[in-house]
């Protein structure tokens, strides 16, 4: 019984072990072409991550741009503000001094007429 379980065995490792070996080999090769997968799909997500990277610089940028552009356009709006107002006092000052020369006129003329009637040698 001993010589036919020697046998039995004989014979199974002559038949499993090439097979057993082929399959380490191929787990092997396998295992290599997953490490360069994995090593290569690290480096596009690297590349991918530089490139948002850039991207988000570019978004910063131009939110800064923006708020610079913004925090101008509120001085403007400012500077638009005392100018309208200047404008309005300006009108105003304008409508004043028209009217002062409307009343000038007539008090020069006033004038004029008092200082007459007052000269020396006019008749009384």
């Amino acid at each position: 019984m001993t010589d036919f379980v020697s046998g039995l065995r004989g014979a199974m490792q002559d038949l499993l072990f090439p097979e057993f070996r082929a399959l380490q080999t191929e787990v092997r090769g396998l295992n290599e072409r997953l490490d360069r997968f994995s090593a290569e799909t690290a480096r596009r997500f690297d590349r991918v991550d530089q490139r948002f990277e850039r991207v988000d610089e570019h978004f910063a940028w131009g939110h800064d741009e923006i708020m610079a552009l913004t925090k101008q356009m509120a001085t403007m709006d400012g500077k638009l503000d005392i100018l309208v107002g200047h404008m309005v006092d300006f009108k105003e000052a304008t409508r004043l001094s028209l009217r002062v020369e409307q009343v000038e006129k007539p008090v020069g003329e006033i004038d004029e007429n008092v200082r007459a009637l007052m000269r020396p040698g006019r008749p009384g």
